[in-house]
């Protein structure tokens, strides 16, 4: 068999990586805004169901949804989908200068376009509480199937570089779905902010091959968020 002949049939055409590449991220991004969607419309019928009072009892059952599905998928294998400390050591001046930019960005920003809506929320929930869930679904399982299914058509370096952006995208989508209780006007900021932050988790949990710094990251940002 000629030379020519073998790399041609070892690798995928360009075409069926194109369409591979763009079906990832359509399925990524759909699957992310009816995951948003459906978590709103479980809340609706909970909410119902108990009528909770106490707000942190009840962004505690808003986040469920993500604890329960996500939680049934991660605890069979933790550590595939990034539970573990990793490379976090041999990174950690990465996650560091990582942290202080995003939290010198987001309040710069803040300073200029003023307080949000979270900015009187609870800081234990939108701290501690929703980067965990947040962080579970979007890094844990989404990432970590990109990962996979990218990994089985492009090189190392270029399904890393695909899996991180549209990770980060469909993250930036799923904040769409806040248009149902929020200002359109805010919703859409909201969600390309979301998809920069979400691209910078991607990353740092790609490169410590763990997802706590990602949720580190994540609460920070939402720290100074609410500190505005």
């Amino acid at each position: 068999m000629r030379a020519d002949t073998i790399r041609r049939t070892s690798r995928p055409y360009p075409r069926t990586a194109a369409a591979w590449t763009i079906g990832c991220f359509l399925l990524a991004s759909g699957a992310s805004l009816l995951f948003a969607i459906a978590n709103a419309a479980y809340f609706e019928l909970v909410e119902g169901l108990l009528d909770p009072v106490d707000p942190n009892y009840r962004a505690l059952l808003f986040s469920s949804w993500s604890l329960i599905l996500g939680g049934a998928v991660v605890i069979w294998r933790p550590r595939a989908f990034g539970f573990q400390f990793g490379r976090v050591v041999e990174t950690r001046r990465l996650i560091v200068g990582m942290c202080v930019v995003a939290a010198m960005t987001t309040a710069l920003l803040l300073a200029i376009t003023g307080p949000t809506p979270y900015s009187a929320a609870s800081a234990w929930v939108e701290v501690v509480l929703v980067p965990f869930t947040e962080e579970l679904v979007f890094r844990g399982i989404l990432l970590t199937v990109l990962l996979l299914a990218l990994g089985r058509i492009h090189a190392p370096d270029r399904a890393i570089l695909l899996a991180v952006v549209i990770d980060g995208v469909a993250f930036g989508i799923a904040h769409l779905a806040n248009a149902a209780t929020l200002d359109l006007a805010f919703v859409l900021p909201q969600a390309v902010f979301a998809s920069v932050l979400g691209m910078g988790c991607a990353y740092l949990m790609v490169k410590s091959n763990s997802i706590y710094p990602a949720i580190v990251l994540h609460a920070l940002v939402n720290g100074v968020v609410v500190a505005f």
